[in-house]
């Protein structure tokens, strides 16, 4: 039987990692046997990086909330 797996997690939008403070926008969420990892991109001096956090530890930041559109449509 397979597993099917639900986040919260939105790609595009903005969320801040409570204990170190970063910010970035989601783009990958991945799922381990005991835990949801979420990859966030965001820029320090000018210099992009991109961190995997545990999702839980994430805070949506609310003025980033966007509209995506993909392959299915509108969201």
């Amino acid at each position: 039987m397979r597993t099917q797996h639900i986040t919260a997690i939105e790609f595009g939008d903005k969320y801040r990692d409570e204990f170190t403070g970063i910010e970035g926008v989601a783009t990958a969420v991945m799922f381990t046997q005991h835990s949801e990892r979420t990859k966030i991109e965001y820029t320090i001096n000018q210099e992009f990086k991109e961190t995997w956090f545990d999702s839980e530890r994430l805070i949506l930041v609310p003025e980033s909330i966007t509209k995506q559109v993909g392959l299915g449509g509108m969201k």
